[in-house]
């Protein structure tokens, strides 16, 4: 079981983004604020084995906050071919590598079977692949040999065809709330950021959307316009959000954000508030271990001791 952070057990650090607003920008699209290996440049060594995310509700919180699919494996102890499926595909290198663009969690079938129930799990393994909202892409069962999963992977983050398919739909029915929401997620994840901007713009102004919705969606929106580079500007529309949507459950999301945004123009007193907020506001989170993670290497304080308690 991996740290809450990081890609095929590859050590990251926390470093101030500095320059260019484009290369502030790809760092805050919003990739964690770490690099590569310690003090050097060189690639990191060939992955042997897929990064497990703590628990699957860290994963959904981190795949929020990266815009990545995650994939999810329900098992069971007594599964042979769960256990195939570890030994012989989840330590091929070619496997591991294309997985560090979402973010993986197993989760044991018998001992959480809310999460197995809720996207239909009868048989082991499975292997589930949600939206970063936790919305099912696909669903597959049996064992896959590292040459097969591999395209499969490949499939799913390929995004291209469904998008296609959403256009078409939302140009048939404009007033689509669900059609257009679902193309707006898959346009973030293909990284089309002022194509995603464009349609939660329509969602804003459909009269139907619920309240609740419309929130999450004004939020999404100031993350397209971030992962645009208009640092500025979704700033300034992340603090407005905040001042708004008092009783969102996305506030710590959004002021992880907003942290990540002023450590990385320098804001390091900002940053740290922010940061020092949500480890109090939600304990035992990934949001949390995030925000300690940050403060602790600020502070040139050694990280013993800190992983976050399981929520």
């Amino acid at each position: 079981m991996r740290r809450p952070h990081g890609r095929c057990g590859d050590a990251r650090r926390w470093v101030v983004v500095l320059g260019a607003t484009a290369a502030l920008a790809a760092s805050l699209c919003f990739a964690p604020g770490r690099v590569r290996g310690e003090g050097t440049t060189a690639a990191p060594a060939p992955a042997s084995e897929i990064d497990w995310a703590e628990n699957f509700g860290w994963a959904l919180e981190e795949a929020r906050a990266e815009d990545k699919v995650v994939m999810v494996d329900f098992f069971t102890h007594w599964c042979h071919w769960c256990k195939v499926l570890d030994k012989k595909t989840y330590v091929d290198p070619t496997v591991c590598r294309t997985a560090e663009r979402m973010v993986s969690v197993k989760v044991n079938a018998e001992s959480e079977v809310a999460v197995a129930s809720k996207y239909g799990v009868r048989a082991y393994p499975t292997i589930a692949f949600l939206n970063p909202d936790g919305s099912l892409r696909r669903l597959i069962q049996g064992y896959m040999p590292p040459d097969q999963f591999q395209t499969l992977l490949e499939e799913v983050l390929n995004v291209d065809a469904e998008v296609e398919d959403l256009i078409r739909r939302v140009d048939r029915k404009p007033q689509d709330e669900v059609s257009r929401a679902a193309l707006a997620e898959l346009l973030s994840l293909a990284g089309r950021h002022g194509a995603a901007e464009a349609q939660l713009d329509t969602l804003l102004l459909l009269p139907a959307v619920e309240p609740e919705a419309r929130v999450g969606y004004q939020l999404d929106r100031c993350l397209a316009i971030a992962r645009q580079g208009r640092l500025d500007e979704a700033r300034e529309a992340i603090e407005s959000w905040l001042d708004t949507a008092e009783a969102s459950p996305r506030r710590p999301e959004a002021e992880f954000y907003l942290a990540r945004m002023e450590a990385g123009v320098g804001r390091s007193k900002q940053a740290k508030k922010l940061f020092e907020r949500i480890t109090k506001v939600r304990p035992g989170t990934w949001f949390a271990f995030e925000a300690s993670s940050w403060i602790a290497e600020a502070s040139g304080k050694p990280k013993k001791g800190q992983e976050a308690k399981k929520g």
